[in-house]
Formats: structure tokens, sequence, C-alpha cells
């Protein structure tokens, strides 16, 4: 097995130390690929970020940024990796300047934050919950949707939930951000129901229902209060929003709706990101996000103010 694949397996496995001691390994054996050079460098970024190591976020950051003007995107095969190059390092460093100066990493307890990249929104930030301070702390499953969680059969993303709940068995609390893959234009729902030639809602409500259903068996025995983060307001960039822009509205305000329906009836908590980031034509006010994607660090005391819900309100 190549070096970079096996450094990338032991990070969806959750183990990062080992994850980040054989991708740099991979840096000494592909010294003159450049796009090589950025995958690496990318996910070494990603997890020193998750477990702490904050310190080299920003060399690695300026050293990515570097190989990329120095063309090495063009050395990079699949389409996918280019975006996760592009996108992944900027949003972790505009996170890293958010908490740099106030990680509470000194504190004895901490809240598991599990998802795909929005689980790296909240990182490190303190909160008051239980009673007592806690720091949330990043759980990453990257590119894991809903519809992987609500499948039958045995998968990756299901596999990294289940190695990685381990370590985090002794907090009461979970948070849970998954749904924003589900709800974009060029996969997820949309494009699963139009190759199926099915009903984008059926898609969504069956979806939503088998993805709580899964989760809740998995994460009820070891956590006692379970959080579910909705999907922010979609940002349109067309002035004047297309069809499919208007599907993926409605798609989205319907995923929502399931999903805090859904989670409610089950006596959990909601966070309702929807909410706090639509204006009146359903798409993302731009006020709350770090970037298109991507809440911004700074909305969580808002979110648990204004916008949380749980059976009893």
């Amino acid at each position: 097995m190549p070096i970079s694949i096996l450094g990338m397996t032991y990070k969806y496995l959750g183990e990062l130390e080992k994850a980040i001691e054989i991708l740099y390994k991979s840096l000494e054996v592909n010294t003159n690929n450049l796009g090589m050079k950025i995958l690496a460098l990318t996910d070494i970024l990603i997890c020193e970020f998750i477990i702490g190591e904050f310190n080299q976020v920003p060399k690695h950051y300026k050293e990515i940024a570097h190989l990329i003007d120095k063309g090495g995107l063009q050395e990079i095969k699949e389409e996918k990796n280019i975006l996760h190059s592009v996108v992944f390092p900027k949003f972790v460093s505009e996170v890293y300047t958010t908490i740099v100066e106030s990680a509470h990493l000194s504190l004895k307890s901490k809240i598991p934050h599990i998802g795909e990249s929005h689980c790296l929104s909240f990182a490190y930030q303190s909160l008051f919950i239980s009673s007592q301070t806690k720091y949330i702390q990043p759980f990453l499953i990257e590119g894991g949707k809903a519809f992987h969680l609500a499948k039958n059969n045995k998968n990756k993303w299901k596999s990294s939930l289940v190695k990685q709940i381990e370590k985090y068995k002794s907090s009461e609390e979970i948070f849970i951000s998954f749904g924003e893959i589900d709800c974009r234009a060029d996969e997820g729902i949309l494009q699963f129901a139009k190759k199926k030639k099915l009903n984008i809602e059926q898609v969504c409500f069956e979806t939503v229902n088998n993805y709580i259903n899964y989760m809740e068996l998995t994460l009820s025995p070891f956590f006692s209060s379970r959080y579910y983060f909705g999907v922010p307001a979609p940002v349109i960039l067309n002035l004047t929003p297309t069809h499919l822009d208007k599907t993926r509205i409605e798609l989205i305000k319907f995923f929502n709706q399931v999903l805090k329906n859904e989670v409610l009836r089950r006596d959990l908590f909601f966070i309702d990101v929807f909410e706090l980031t639509t204006n009146e034509n359903f798409e993302n006010n731009k006020i709350h996000m770090i970037d298109n994607t991507h809440l911004s660090s700074t909305c969580l005391p808002l979110l648990f103010k204004k916008h949380l819900y749980s059976k009893s309100n």
C-alpha cells in the first residue's frame, strides 16, 4: 500500500498520530511530486489541528499555497482531491485564527463533535453546559453523509464512527453534524433521486429517518445527551436563482424540517442552524458564515441561546 494511502486510512480510523507520522514520511518520498506534497500537507494540517497541535497550521497553510502557486494542483488527477486541497487548508486556517487565543485545552471535560467538515467550525470553543464549562473536540468523518450512515451495509464512514467513539465515552454530551453534503447540488439526495427517478422528498425523508435510527442505536448507549445540528441555508451565487438553486433551497428546507421533527419526537436536542442562517427567501443571509459552506465559530453562543430546541420547548 502506498505511504500516502496508508496515512489516509489511519486518518479515517481516527488514529491521527499514526497518520501524521506516515504522512510526513510520504513528504520525504515524494519530494518531486508537488501534487502529492499538497495532498499530504493538507491531511497533516487537518490531523494536527484536530489533535490540538496548532503551531504548525500557519506554516503548513503557507507551504500549501506556495506549492499551488508553483502549479502543484495540475499534478493532482481527481477533481475532488483538488477541491479538498483548496478548501480545507483555507477553512482550517480561518478557524485557527478564531481559537488561537481562546483554546481551552486545559479544561478537563470536552464534548466530542462528530461530523464532516462542519464539526471543525466550533473546534476548541468553550461552552457552559450541564453546569460545567467544557471545550468542543472535533471528531472528523471526512466526506460523511447522512446517506452513508443510513445505509444497511457496512462502509468506511460507519467504521470510522464506531472506531472513534471509543475515545469519547467519558462525555455525557455529543454534537452531531451531518447533512450538508447530502443537500448539495452536484451530489447527495438530488443526484441520487434524479438517477433512480425517485421523489426527492421521499428520498430525503427515508435518508433522515434511517440516519437518525443508526446514530441513536450507535450513540445512545454511551452519550446521554445528543445534539443534532441542522444544515445551513444555501449560499446562492447566481444573481437570479436557477431552477436547480430553487430545487436545492426546497430540499434544504425539507431536510431541516424532517430532521428537526424526528429529533424532537425522540426527545433529543436540535440546533436550528437553518433558522439562524436564512433570509426571507430561504437563502443564506451570509451573516454567520466563515465561507460559502461553513459556519463561523463566533455563532456558537447565539445558536445555543436562541436556536436550541428540545421536546419541552
